[in-house]
Formats: structure tokens, C-alpha cells, sequence
């Protein structure tokens, strides 16, 4: 910039405007020259007393100007939301569903969020379902809808509190490659129907299905693996406590002679009162392959011991 733009009166034209409340950012834009040289200039022109008083003004204009953290935090929500509500009104979801699930969700102290987590959280679920509806058209019978998703919503709100990345794409992985048996088709049809079935830990959904390989269940006139019943017919089984299910099914087997056991019996299963508790005891689980050797081994194990008890009854 010419050196004739920063003589005396220039200076003191903008010292003059910036004690008037003009930035002394804006000053220096208009005339193309960087802030901290507009600063020193002036500094130079003035006395101790009015240095004093003008690096005062300049103190309020920065911290009037100064956007606390609590403030850039809070603009960053409303940025996010308001993303994440464009990109589902892109997708096709309604306003008002959005808002009803919101409402609904906030009625559990359990689900609340904070409307910019939620519609972030919404925009995740309805990504991962388009990737469960990847290969399939609108039609199909595994195809999820937007409404299956809301439904699932709001029949079971937890449904929104499950990560997608940590929870919900590892337990439809192990659902879809349990067995060749089941379907990606039957599988997104299962958690339609059963979104409460995701509210289940990983480790536990495994430690069931491995207990459920070591049995056949009778439906009809079919026959299945207990862990593909589980998976097709009966999902609430895997809410129960994992020792009271071995305890249950083994129970049930030996009561039959058989690894055959009814689809009626587990339906309507009740533990009797004279339940010799921990007959059969679930041993840790580490490891998928640890767990299913450690299971095979008890099963194998109790069965053995029967055979024995019959040899000295004869």
C-alpha cells in the first residue's frame, strides 16, 4: 500500500473510528493493509495516555467480537442438524415423522438425546439400512422400507441408542453368516419384526447360537438347529440368562433321550422348582472356538456320565 495512505491523519481518522466502535479488522480490509500494521502505526502517533486508552477499546472490541467455546460448540450442533435434517428430507422422510420420533424417543429418560444427535443418529440408521436393502428393490420381501424403520422406531425407542458401527453391522454380519440355511432376505425381514432382538450384546448373542448348534429342534414337521430356530422362529430366547438357557435345553434333551427337542417344549418352557441348578454350568467365554469346544465338551461330558450311571444299573 502507498506509505502516503498511512500519513498522520489517516491514522487519525481510523484511531477515531475504532474508539467510535468500528473493528479495527474492518478497517484494515477496506484499505487492503494487515491489522497488526494498522495497530503499530497508530500506536506510534499517539501518547502514553491515549495508547493506554485506545488498547483498551481494542481489548472490548476483542473480547465483544470472541466467540467463547461454549458458543462455537453450540453453532456446530445447529450446523450438524440442520445437515442431517436436509439429508433426510433428501431421503424422503417426512417432517412430521421426524418430529414424532423425536418426541417419542424423548419420552424414556433412557433414549433422550439432543435434537442434533438424534437427527445424526436417524441419518446413520437409514444409511445402514439402505446398505441391508443393497441388491434387493423396493417389493422384495427382505427390502426394508422408510416406514419398517420408523415402525421399528418407535415400537422399541432403545432401537435408536444402538451404534451402527459397533452394534448394529456385527450382529446383522453374524445373523446373515450363521448359517447358509438363513437368508440376508430372512434376516432383514427378522429384524423388522424383531427390532428388540439388537438390544442384546454381541457376546451373548454368540455364546446362545454356539449352545443352539448342539441341538435339533422339532417345528412341524421340520427339522432345524436350535440356533437357526433362534435366529427364524423364536428370537426372545436369546434374552434369556445364558446359564438358565444351557441349564433349560439340556434339560429338555434329557428328558427326551434325544438332541431332538419339541419347538412346543421351548415355547412353553418353565423352569421346575426341583431345577438341580448349575447341573450343567456355562463356562466363560473368551473366544468363539474356546466357547463351542468348552460347550461340546459339557454336553459330551454329562452324556458320558449317563451312560455310565446306565452300564451299573445293569
Amino acid at each position: 500500500m502507498d506509505k502516503l495512505i498511512l500519513e498522520r491523519s489517516f491514522l487519525i481518522d481510523c484511531k477515531n473510528k475504532i474508539m467510535q466502535g468500528q473493528s479495527i479488522r474492518s478497517l484494515a480490509e477496506e484499505v487492503h493493509i494487515d491489522r497488526k500494521t494498522l495497530r503499530k502505526n497508530i500506536l506510534a502517533i499517539l501518547s502514553d495516555e491515549e495508547k493506554e486508552e485506545f488498547q483498551r477499546v481494542l481489548s472490548n472490541h476483542f473480547r465483544k467480537n470472541r466467540k467463547s467455546a461454549k458458543t462455537i460448540k453450540k453453532e456446530q450442533r445447529e450446523e450438524n442438524y440442520k445437515e442431517a435434517i436436509e439429508k433426510l428430507i433428501q431421503l424422503g422422510i417426512r417432517k412430521e415423522d421426524i418430529e414424532t420420533i423425536f418426541e417419542n424417543i424423548n419420552i424414556n429418560q433412557h433414549t433422550t438425546m439432543a435434537k442434533d444427535t438424534f437427527a445424526m443418529k436417524l441419518v446413520e440408521i437409514f444409511d445402514f439400512v439402505t446398505e441391508r436393502n443393497d441388491g434387493m428393490k423396493p417389493g422384495d420381501e427382505g427390502y426394508i422400507t422408510k416406514q419398517d424403520v420408523i415402525q421399528m422406531i418407535l415400537r422399541d425407542s432403545r432401537f435408536m441408542t444402538n451404534d451402527v458401527e459397533r452394534k448394529l453391522k456385527p450382529m446383522c454380519e453374524i445373523f446373515d453368516n450363521w448359517s447358509p440355511n438363513i437368508s440376508k432376505d430372512q434376516v432383514n425381514r427378522y429384524i423388522v419384526k424383531y427390532p428388540r432382538i439388537l438390544k442384546n450384546s454381541i457376546k451373548k448373542l454368540k455364546m446362545h447360537l454356539i449352545i443352539g448348534d448342539n441341538f435339533l429342534v422339532k417345528v412341524g414337521n421340520r427339522y432345524m438347529s436350535l440356533s437357526e430356530y433362534i435366529l427364524t422362529e423364536n428370537p426372545f430366547l436369546i434374552s434369556e440368562n445364558s446359564q438358565r438357557f444351557l441349564e433349560g435345553v439340556c434339560n429338555l434333551r434329557d428328558a427326551h433321550m434325544s438332541g431332538v427337542i419339541p419347538a412346543e417344549e421351548l415355547e412353553k418352557r418353565i423352569e421346575p422348582s426341583d431345577w438341580a441348578w448349575q447341573k450343567y454350568k456355562l463356562p466363560e467365554y473368551t473366544d468363539d472356538d474356546s466357547f463351542r469346544r468348552e460347550i461340546k465338551d459339557i454336553i459330551n461330558g454329562i452324556d458320558k456320565e449317563n451312560e455310565r450311571k446306565k452300564g451299573e444299573e445293569i
